[in-house]
């Protein structure tokens, strides 16, 4: 048994004792199963050898948890297994597994919480950024970062990455707590990644005030740290940082965040030349999102500027814009809409060669079958740029899917 069978092997027993353990908590399990089939018409994001295929994909998940009044915990394995079409394409086959779990717990004057992600996935589905834009409701700084470098050098090997937070909260009065969280990020490559990518870890912890004005408005002052440190260029970073937010419902539907701050960065690494790199620099961060949750209409809508690690082993200044819609035309019938567009530069142009543009739009439609089973179409187009990098165009890609979804359903949503 492999050790991702084994992870995903503890969790079920796991999940299986805690049931047996509290027979009155409220379990469930929740599967979910997609089957199907897409054609890339450039798959290796090659401008200059542009190589189709198709493939068909087995994607499996479950998702077992208890919830009640005090909180909730989850675990979820998933995997994900695919199969190529043409002998040519036979080598891009591959099996990528995930494992999720988080929780919370709710005192009476203090909270708790975690959450955890582990996957293991091929090179050639780990270097894009998805367009699912992550819970729009996550408190500040909570979100997991995506550490893509656009590069399929090496698409035959994989990328090991574990994400790590877990937070308390202090409830001094119904409008006023203090947070203290702690947050540990993981990556490591097979094969040789030397010059492309590299094997880091990132730690941080934050401090934050967060307090409700009135029923409308809230704000939050947060100060950070942090400690990066990538192998391949000998690369440490210590970043120290404060932060503001600010959320008020803007209409019955609409919602506004707001986040702005500083980050200061002090980085060393080796260089080209086996000569050592001291500098610093000051970033601006900020973010703006607006979240429209109707009958039949949600849009995530986000816009901002963040300092984050990145594949090549520097940490990068990331512009981001992204906007997700989702509109339900009947009962039955339910199209969705996103769009992507970044630019990465890494701090300093310490890897000016890495600097890149970034865009992926996509939609589609899912058709309800019956309650449980959907039958879902799909178009996606990734356009990148690598903009200092003289040996590299510019290169797109076009993906177009079709499959059927068995999704469970959960008591917490009905």
């Amino acid at each position: 048994m492999t050790l991702n069978s084994r992870i995903a092997a503890l969790a079920l027993i796991s999940a299986s004792s805690s049931i047996h353990y509290d027979a009155h908590a409220a379990w469930e399990t929740v599967p979910e199963l997609s089957l199907f089939a897409e054609t890339d018409d450039n798959i290796l994001m090659d401008s200059t050898a542009e190589q189709s295929g198709s493939r068909t994909a087995l994607d499996a998940l479950v998702r077992l948890s208890n919830f009640n009044e005090r909180g909730n915990i989850y675990i979820e394995p998933r995997v994900v297994t695919d199969a190529y079409t043409a002998d040519d394409t036979k080598q891009f086959e591959s099996d990528d597994v995930f494992f999720e779990a988080g929780g919370e717990h709710r005192s009476q004057t203090i909270d708790v919480g975690f959450r955890s992600s582990y996957s293991e996935r091929n090179i050639l589905n780990s270097e894009f950024e998805d367009l699912d834009p992550g819970d729009p409701d996550a408190e500040p700084g909570d979100d997991f970062t995506d550490p893509d470098t656009g590069r399929l050098l090496f698409f035959s090997e994989t990328r090991e990455l574990f994400d790590m937070r877990g937070n308390i909260d202090f409830r001094f009065s119904e409008r006023n707590r203090f947070r203290l969280e702690a947050a540990r990020q993981d990556v490591a490559y097979s094969g040789t990644q030397s010059g492309v990518r590299s094997d880091y870890d990132n730690n941080a912890v934050s401090l934050a005030m967060i307090r409700r004005i009135d029923e409308r408005n809230t704000v939050s002052a947060r100060v950070f740290a942090s400690e990066f440190y990538a192998v391949d260029s000998d690369n440490t970073t210590d970043s120290v940082g404060v932060e503001g937010t600010f959320s008020r419902p803007l209409a019955p539907t609409w919602t506004l965040n707001l986040s702005a701050g500083v980050q200061r960065s002090e980085y060393d690494y080796l260089g080209s030349t086996l000569v050592r790199v001291e500098n610093a620099t000051t970033n601006s961060t900020f973010s703006m999102g607006f979240t429209k949750r109707a009958e039949r209409t949600r849009w995530d809508l986000r816009f901002g500027q963040r300092v984050q690690p990145n594949g090549n082993g520097f940490l990068a200044v990331r512009d981001e814009v992204r906007g997700t819609l989702t509109y339900e035309f009947s009962p039955r019938l339910t199209g969705q809409f996103g769009a992507l567009f970044s630019q990465t530069e890494t701090l300093d142009d310490a890897r000016a060669q890495d600097n890149r543009d970034y865009s992926r739009i996509g939609m589609g439609v899912e058709w309800a079958i019956k309650e449980t089973l959907f039958f879902v179409v799909g178009y996606e187009r990734i356009n990148q740029d690598f903009t200092n990098d003289l040996t590299t165009q510019e290169a797109t890609s076009n993906m177009l899917s079709l499959g059927v979804t068995y999704r469970g359903r959960s008591r917490q949503d009905q």
